[in-house]
């Protein structure tokens, strides 16, 4: 029986196991590979533990990542200001549709305050 890799198995990493990949291995592990389950979770953690509140983790990760090849999202910081550029320059919130990822981001952060700034200004009109 195959075990489901999207659920919980990928919490039990931790910045030395990331630390030791790199160094083994060159780059950035990769949670899209579908040859090495081990990347393929350790990439899953890091993906999930930058997305997460833990910026002390998510700082650590991105300075393991800078100069090594493979994936690492933008600083929450650098998403919000793409987010803003995406507002000021289309005069709405982004769309589940081809802005998705900049819409994940919104929904998940929605909450803090500079979002809140941009829902308000942003959001549609009753009966437009």
């Amino acid at each position: 029986m195959k075990t489901n890799t999207n659920c919980n198995m990928a919490k039990s990493y931790s910045i030395e196991d990331l630390k030791a990949f790199v160094e083994k291995n060159g780059h950035m592990p990769r949670p899209q590979n579908r040859k090495d389950e081990d990347e393929k979770l350790l990439g899953l953690w890091v993906f999930r533990t930058l997305r997460s509140v833990d910026s002390k983790k998510a700082d650590e990760i991105r300075t393991i990542a800078k100069g090594v090849p493979g994936p690492c999202p933008k600083p929450k910081e650098d998403r919000l200001e793409d987010l803003r550029k995406f507002c000021e320059t289309h005069r709405r919130l982004p769309s589940r549709g081809e802005e998705k990822s900049l819409y994940e981001f919104f929904r998940r952060h929605r909450d803090d305050e500079a979002f809140k700034a941009l829902a308000e200004k942003y959001k549609k009109k009753e009966g437009k």
